[in-house]
């Protein structure tokens, strides 16, 4: 079930909407963030992005972004859509992977929706 749902990016999509309703946690998540960027400038490590939904209400805000999935196909549609923003095809299994986070020092770290 899980592989059906990350094959198919439009059913992925349709499911959490299905399980988020109405996305209220995204409208929470981004009333913080907003509020946060008038102190500072927001860098965000999304870990499994999927097709980084969280861009969607709240990229204005966001000054640096790291979307972290092991999916090239989610990876690649959201390098088309955000360019200005990077993706990194990683497993986040494996442990040692953990180390290239290091320079890139977020002040937000957002997962949600993983499966």
């Amino acid at each position: 079930m899980i592989n059906f749902l990350l094959k198919y990016p439009k059913i992925y999509r349709f499911y959490q909407k299905i399980i988020r309703n109405q996305h209220d946690e995204y409208n929470f998540i981004k009333f913080i963030i907003q509020k946060e960027s008038l102190k500072k400038d927001i860098r965000m490590l999304d870990l499994c992005c999927g097709d980084s939904f969280i861009l969607d209400s709240s990229h204005k805000y966001i000054k640096k972004y790291l979307g972290v999935d092991n999916n090239p196909y989610y990876l690649n549609k959201c390098e088309e859509k955000w360019k200005k923003f990077n993706f990194l095809n990683l497993d986040l299994r494996k442990l040692e992977n953990i180390k290239i986070y290091k320079n890139f020092n977020p002040n937000f770290i957002f997962m949600m929706g993983a499966l």
